[in-house]
């Protein structure tokens, strides 16, 4: 059974994913930040849970075929992913 996630989190994920459906430019700085201001105002246990979030879902999206139609898309996900994570460490 996986973990709940607090609000803070869920909202923080639900950022991450409208930046990358939305990116008109590199995302990279904005993702971090998002990361970096939930990691400013939150436990420990909300870090680790966004951390393991990002972590899975890098997991599982490196190396997935993705159909041409859909190649833009999954990189700007995989930039947001990256630098949301780097955005926690910093």
């Amino acid at each position: 059974m996986e973990a709940a996630v607090s609000v803070d989190v869920e909202h923080c994920w639900r950022r991450l994913h409208d930046l990358a459906d939305r990116a008109q430019t590199d995302p990279r700085e904005a993702a971090a930040g998002i990361a970096r201001s939930l990691a400013a105002h939150s436990n420990d246990s909300d870090r680790d849970g966004l951390r393991d979030m990002l972590t899975a879902e890098l997991a599982g999206q490196n190396g997935a075929q993705v159909p041409a139609a859909d190649l833009q898309r999954h990189s700007v996900w995989l930039t947001v992913l990256k630098a949301a994570l780097a955005g926690l460490r910093r």
